[in-house]
């Protein structure tokens, strides 16, 4: 349980300082025990299965490189 909560906390504070110094939006896998108000664009996903986790972040590599290249080629 300490564990647990030393991680959550160790997220929550990554999470804070990122959207502050970058001052963007977060994109979150979200849980059935996940908190929604702390993301600002929520995944629904299994967070705890590499797998899952593997997959969803390849499909946002590739539409970020999409949209990337579309960028460059159209500004």
């Amino acid at each position: 349980m300490g564990m647990k909560f030393t991680r959550l906390g160790q997220t929550l504070a990554g999470l804070c300082q990122a959207r502050r110094i970058y001052d963007s939006s977060t994109i979150c896998l979200i849980d059935t025990n996940s908190d929604l108000g702390l993301a600002d664009i929520s995944i629904p996903a299994n967070d705890d299965a590499i797998a899952s986790i593997q997959l969803i972040l390849n499909k946002l590599v590739v539409a970020i490189c999409e949209g990337r290249s579309s960028y460059i080629q159209n500004p």
